[in-house]
């Protein structure tokens, strides 16, 4: 998993996840029609996107990204956005 991250993480934090048949790159768009000052979260799971790893299921991806939040300290997310269908 590749986390993306824009904004300064002093704003609220956002966190951005795309469906399964797309990437970041989907929701990058959301966080650009998004106003105000966020700080955007945006991970690549495995196997989409920049990320070539193997994709394996639902639940490791889920406890990457959590330890990931973890270690970076954003225990803090403001609001989640789960993206359904395809953003084109």
């Amino acid at each position: 998993m590749i986390v993306h991250e824009y904004g300064d993480s002093a704003y609220p934090k956002v966190l951005l996840l795309h469906p399964m048949l797309t990437d970041a790159d989907c929701m990058r768009s959301v966080a650009n029609s998004m106003k105000g000052n966020y700080f955007f979260i945006i991970p690549d799971f495995s196997a989409h996107g920049e990320d070539t790893d193997v994709y394996r299921s639902g639940k490791e991806e889920a406890d990457a990204l959590l330890a990931c939040l973890k270690k970076k300290g954003y225990t803090d997310i403001a609001l989640m956005m789960v993206q359904h269908g395809l953003v084109m």
